[in-house]
């Protein structure tokens, strides 16, 4: 999507950190960007330290009456959205067998749920559209290479991958272009505000777990929002952010690779069906064709 001047951008999680840092950039880029989050409080302070360049929405991304409410509101306001970019997103968990299973529900349906809610509801609005039309999926590091303890996070950043893979292949040769981002860590209140919200929505209080300082080391979040929105406008599908983590990609899927071995072994067996070749033919076709 290389035009992205007079168009119109709906950014979830815009009332601070990369959502917000992401509102402003694409602003920069001459958008009419709606900023949307669940809490209120947080959205007026967010369009005061605009200077008043972003409309705001509360947004429960959980919620798919909040989510038709907030889309129609900011499409009267500003325009039909020409961008979704889903960067809400919560943390927080435990070891299995010693979590909650209300709080590991909770950061599934918003890092998850939300991304697809919003997708499902503006797809059918942007193929209408004469112009090119993109979505922005925030998933993480951990969404292809998981961490010990943060099963939570690292199942709905693995969902929200696989979720961004399928658009990538139904939107193929459409007007729509898919962005999928995989930040490492970024500074911001990211830690401290997840926690927040898991202990409102679930009644689960906040415990000290050793990271919360972790992230004031990380990228600034406008150089972040910066390789993000040069990555869109090249029309790159994979959005990497942080260096230092090839090696360990790298060992992480050379491991499957090494365990599916020679797959010659599979060939002339019940192993790979009709089915199997059909799926690997749309597979590489989607992947030529995004």
């Amino acid at each position: 999507m290389t035009k992205l001047a007079g168009r119109a951008a709906f950014v979830t999680g815009g009332a601070g950190g990369i959502g917000f840092a992401i509102a402003a950039a694409l602003a920069d880029e001459g958008m009419r960007v709606t900023i949307a989050d669940v809490a209120t409080d947080r959205l007026g302070d967010a369009v005061s330290r605009s200077g008043g360049r972003f409309a705001a929405q509360r947004l429960d991304v959980t919620d798919e009456t909040s989510w038709r409410e907030a889309i129609d509101a900011a499409e009267q306001a500003l325009g039909a959205i020409s961008m979704l970019v889903n960067s809400a997103g919560i943390g927080g968990g435990a070891a299995v067998g010693a979590d909650a299973p209300a709080r590991w529900k909770l950061v599934q349906e918003v890092n998850a749920l939300g991304p697809f809610l919003g997708a499902n509801l503006l797809i059918p609005r942007m193929r209408e559209l004469e112009s090119a039309a993109h979505i922005v999926n925030v998933a993480s590091l951990a969404g292809l290479c998981a961490t010990p303890s943060m099963s939570a996070y690292n199942a709905s950043k693995y969902a929200l991958v696989g979720l961004t893979d399928t658009l990538r292949g139904e939107l193929a040769g459409s007007n729509i272009g898919v962005s999928l981002v995989y930040p490492g860590t970024v500074r911001t209140d990211f830690i401290a505000n997840a926690q927040n919200i898991i202990a409102d929505r679930t009644n689960i209080a906040p415990r000290p777990s050793g990271t919360e300082n972790l992230l004031a080391k990380g990228m600034a979040p406008e150089e972040f929002a910066r390789l993000v929105v040069a990555g869109v406008k090249a029309g790159d599908y994979h959005i990497f952010t942080h260096g230092g983590w090839g090696a360990r990609l790298a060992a992480h899927f050379d491991d499957r690779m090494a365990a599916y071995g020679d797959e010659s072994r599979f060939e002339g067996g019940q192993d790979l069906t009709e089915l199997d070749r059909a799926i690997g033919a749309i597979m590489d076709q989607s992947a030529n064709r995004a």
